[in-house]
């Protein structure tokens, strides 16, 4: 796997601290994990009996081997992603401290 373990322990306990503010017992976050990216997922449980669980991805980091950076991308309402321009990074950190403070609609909506 090109992604470091290090890098993806990092992400999943940002992912398990994340404290939702529509309705935390209700919503979170989740990651998806392939060969170069990792792709945060919102998850929101059934709002009633009958219904499905919903998911929408919120962004996807993606890392380079070859340059030891990681990208942030936010994802279209068509479901694809683009590159964040504003961020590369060395320390998969401080995307995700980029991702807890940003108001950015891109990503939260």
């Amino acid at each position: 796997m090109a992604v470091p373990e290090e890098d993806l322990v990092h992400i999943r306990r940002w992912c398990e601290a994340w404290v939702s503010d529509e309705s935390p017992e209700r919503v979170r976050l989740d990651m998806e994990v392939d060969d170069k990216h990792v792709v945060i997922i919102k998850r929101h449980a059934p709002w009633r009996e009958g219904q499905k669980a919903t998911a929408e991805p919120v962004a996807r980091l993606r890392y380079s081997k070859k340059t030891g950076l990681w990208r942030l991308h936010w994802v279209d309402r068509s479901g694809r992603f683009h590159h964040y321009e504003k961020l590369p990074a060395r320390d998969v950190r401080s995307l995700l401290d980029f991702l807890t403070t940003t108001k950015d609609p891109v990503f939260w909506g």
